[in-house]
């Protein structure tokens, strides 16, 4: 035996050992983390908190939406570069892509407001463009742009809620979470601990914010939860149904949606995924738009 094919041996049998060791008695992988030994209600919490420490993130949200004016789902992804220091932020959003099909009438208003918007939050301002940046308006954080993008992407950034729970930490404090359920699953190159829980539908939903809107009807909220030394979330989904009462009308404070089945609406299925990543890392500097190139609303 030549001393290379004694040394790929020997290297096949340490991989083995390595892949056996993160593995347990059923073969399936091993939380070897330095968090491992917390509790789900544990990991989750210290992630929470380590999501709203970051300096900077880059998220990515996709999926079809419960839109705001219980009309239609609609199909949208939003992404972004995002700095909680004074070093600015960029965000796009697109709303009506391909998997908004034939059967489905979209919500109009949402449409044309979100059909490929760009955004630059940069000292303490909101920009928008929807011509791919040739001009820009200077808002006051009320269009429905804002509302929508910053509602379902900003969902730990403590800057803009005055001390009070973001709509990530409402999120969760309003499902019920049982430990001993989670599964792990890699995201991303990251072993990470899958946590499920269920959405409370209680009274306690009547505020008209972002996260009555995404947790409204929802039946599961799942968190793919890092337990390196420090813990992050790196990926979110909720499920629900999107649903009109048996006569085509909306149910009370419900997100709805009108499917043409036979002439009769019905009830569509809506999913959302949230994926973070490239925590703490720079961006650069993200100016405000040249000054020639920005109008601002009359009151």
């Amino acid at each position: 035996m030549t001393t290379n094919t004694k040394w790929r041996l020997v290297a096949s049998i340490l991989f083995c050992l390595l892949f056996l060791a993160a593995c347990d008695d059923n073969n399936q992988p091993r939380d070897t983390g330095p968090n491992a030994s917390l509790s789900d209600h544990e990991l989750l919490t210290k992630a929470v908190g380590d999501m709203k420490a970051l300096k900077s993130y880059h998220f990515d949200v996709s999926g079809t939406f419960p839109s705001a004016a219980s009309t239609t789902p609609s199909d949208a992804h939003i992404f972004g570069d995002m700095q909680t220091d004074d070093k600015g932020s960029r965000i796009r959003a697109d709303v009506g892509s391909s998997t908004v099909t034939s059967d489905v009438t979209p919500d109009p208003a949402l449409a044309s407001t979100l059909a490929g918007v760009d955004v630059i939050l940069a000292n303490d301002n909101w920009y928008e463009s929807y011509d791919s940046g040739n001009t820009w308006t200077s808002i006051h954080l009320d269009t429905p742009a804002y509302l929508f993008i910053a509602g379902f992407s900003m969902l730990w950034d403590t800057r803009y809620f005055s001390g009070y729970p973001t709509t990530g930490d409402y999120m969760i404090q309003h499902s019920t979470f049982r430990d001993s359920n989670s599964t792990l699953e890699n995201i991303d190159g990251v072993m990470t601990r899958h946590i499920v829980a269920e959405p409370n539908q209680t009274s306690d939903l009547v505020n008209f914010d972002s996260s009555t809107i995404i947790l409204e009807n929802a039946k599961t909220l799942s968190l793919w939860v890092s337990t390196d030394i420090t813990p992050t979330i790196r990926q979110m989904a909720v499920d629900g149904i999107a649903n009109l009462s048996s006569d085509g009308a909306s149910e009370p404070g419900s997100a709805t949606v009108t499917l043409k089945e036979n002439g009769q609406p019905s009830d569509k299925p809506y999913h959302i995924t949230w994926k973070w990543s490239r925590f703490d890392e720079d961006f650069g500097i993200i100016n405000s738009p040249p000054s020639e190139k920005i109008s601002t609303p009359q009151p």
